[in-house]
């Protein structure tokens, strides 16, 4: 193995994983996110489409309910990770109905306004994902 000149692997780092109050694990700000800026940049792994037929099928629930809890629906289809165990930090952010991160046509997370370090960092799961408003309702009234 050697030493690469370039980029180290925390440059652009914005964020981490922590704890929730109450939601169990979230992602929260490192330092000040500016506002418009993707604080994930430098995630590269692509999307996997997996048609909601399929999904429906799968046997296991458990592995079924990966899909659910984690995955956007998009015109039909699941868009997963290419392996559940290499999810990276912004598939762990939760909800919420006044989110400090917005999401865009291209899927990018990007601040929607500026976020102060400690912050937890939220999305409304609603704006790009077609089955994500039937959970929110879920939520909501404390459903599982």
């Amino acid at each position: 193995m050697t030493s690469a000149p370039g980029p180290l692997p925390h440059d652009g780092l914005y964020t981490r994983l922590g704890v929730s109050p109450g939601l169990g694990v979230g992602v929260f700000a490192l330092r000040d996110i500016p506002q418009g800026t993707n604080p994930f940049r430098g995630e590269t792994a692509a999307l996997a489409r997996i048609p909601a037929a399929t999904v429906e099928a799968i046997a296991d629930p458990a592995a079924r309910r990966m899909y659910l809890d984690f995955c956007p629906l998009v015109d039909g289809h699941f868009l997963a990770p290419s392996s559940f165990n290499a999810m990276t930090v912004s598939w762990y952010m939760n909800h919420s109905d006044r989110p400090n991160i917005a999401c865009d046509p291209d899927l990018n997370f990007l601040a929607a306004r500026p976020i102060r370090a400690g912050e937890e960092l939220t999305v409304d799961y609603r704006t790009f994902s077609d089955h994500a408003g039937h959970f929110v309702d879920l939520w909501n009234t404390g459903a599982d």
